[in-house]
Formats: structure tokens, C-alpha cells, sequence
């Protein structure tokens, strides 16, 4: 999925408690090249995981559209509320970010390299 999902001419996904890996050479030329979780662990390709997004993603916004369906279906679908309410404590906890930002500077979520 995160291969399809991070080769969008669109852009690049944000993740938490993922480093992502691509390369880009203009808006139309994205390539995945590797994800491992923040602690460097693996990413097993047949171990089904959980995750979340925003409504306007799992809607098809942006280049998703490309992604639902194809190699992501959503299941068991909960609405929970308002994103800044529940994911900032979540990754606080988890510490995956620090206080004050979303952005650990010294664990980078994406790494782009030339192309």
C-alpha cells in the first residue's frame, strides 16, 4: 500500500511511527523506496495493521481515490472526532512526538532523494 500510496503525482502521505523512504523528480515522478517503523522495526508485508487517517483521505481526496479499492479497503470504519482532540495525545503518548510539535526532528517521517 505505501508504495502506491507515496508514488501519488499529488504529494507525499504524512505517516507517525513510520519512516518513509522515496525519491521525487518533479511532481510526476514519486517513487517508494522503503518504510520501517520509527524504532527501525520491520514492516511485515502480510501482517494486517491498524491505522487512521482524516475523512477527507478515506473519502478519495486528493490522489487516495487511486489507493481505495485497489490495494487498501477500509473495514470497520469509526468516526472518533476531531483530529488535533485525539491523535496529538495518542502520539504524545507514545512518544512519537514532543511537546509543542508534530515533528520530531531527530526521527524524520519522510526522506526524499534525488531521483
Amino acid at each position: 500500500m505505501l508504495s502506491v500510496a507515496q508514488a501519488g503525482p499529488l504529494g507525499f502521505y504524512p505517516t507517525a511511527g513510520l519512516t518513509v523512504t522515496v525519491s521525487a523528480n518533479g511532481a510526476q515522478n514519486h517513487k517508494f523506496i522503503n518504510a520501517t517503523f520509527i524504532n527501525k522495526e520491520p514492516i511485515i508485508p502480510d501482517r494486517v495493521y491498524r491505522g487512521l487517517s482524516i475523512d477527507f483521505l478515506l473519502q478519495g481526496g486528493d490522489d487516495f481515490k487511486d489507493v481505495m479499492g485497489k490495494v487498501y479497503t477500509l473495514t470497520n470504519e469509526r468516526i472518533e472526532g476531531g483530529i488535533k482532540d485525539l491523535i496529538r495525545p495518542q502520539l504524545k503518548s507514545l512518544g512519537l512526538i514532543r511537546e509543542g510539535s508534530l515533528i520530531d526532528p531527530s526521527h524524520p517521517r519522510l526522506i526524499v532523494l534525488p531521483a
